[in-house]
C-alpha cells in the first residue's frame, strides 16, 4: 500500500473530526490566554493540532493494516511536520518490530527565497512491514530465484 496523506500545516484542516472539547474550552483547560484573553501559547505547536492530525490518520492506517496481506508492506509519505508523530503511531499499529526503513527523497532542486532559515528540500517516505518475519521469508523465495537480468551493479 502507498498512501500520501495530507500533511498537517497548522492551518484549519479539511478532515474535521469531532472534539469533546471545544477550542475555548481548550484554551481555558491548557492556559493558552491570560486573564484579559489574549494568548499566551503557541498554538501552531499545540496538542490540539497534532491531536487532529491523528485522529484523522490513526483510523485509516488500522484499516491499511488489516488489508495487507501476511507479506504485505506501507509506504506512508510525510513531510517533517508530523514525520515523528506518524513513527509513534506506525509503531503502535505496525508494532515496532516491522519498521523497515524511512527514506528521505529531495522534493524539489533549491531552496526558495522564500524560505528565511533553511530551505526545505525534503520530504520522507516510511515503510513498515505487516509481518516482519513473512517478508524475509519471502525474500529468502526471491533470492533463490533464477531471474535472468542483470547489469554491472547485480540482478534486478
Amino acid at each position: 500500500i502507498y498512501i500520501d496523506p495530507p500533511y498537517n500545516t497548522g492551518k484549519d484542516f479539511l478532515y474535521k473530526d469531532k472534539f469533546a472539547i471545544g477550542k475555548t474550552a481548550y484554551e481555558e483547560e491548557t492556559g493558552a490566554r491570560d486573564e484579559e484573553g489574549r494568548l499566551i501559547a503557541n498554538l501552531d505547536s499545540s496538542g490540539r493540532y497534532h491531536s487532529n492530525w491523528l485522529s484523522m490518520i490513526y483510523p485509516r492506517l488500522k484499516l491499511a493494516r488489516n488489508l495487507l496481506s501476511q507479506d504485505g508492506v506501507i509506504f506512508i509519505s510525510i513531510d517533517d511536520n508530523e514525520q515523528h508523530n506518524l513513527r509513534k503511531l506506525c509503531d503502535e499499529i505496525f508494532g515496532a518490530v516491522n519498521f523497515i526503513a524511512q527514506f528521505v527523497w529531495k522534493k524539489k532542486g533549491g531552496a526558495s527565497n522564500t524560505e528565511t532559515i533553511i530551505g526545505d528540500i525534503t520530504e520522507y517516505v516510511i515503510c513498515y512491514a505487516r509481518e516482519i518475519d513473512e517478508l524475509k521469508i519471502n525474500r529468502r523465495i526471491i533470492e533463490s530465484a533464477t531471474y535472468p537480468h542483470s547489469d554491472e551493479k547485480g540482478k534486478f
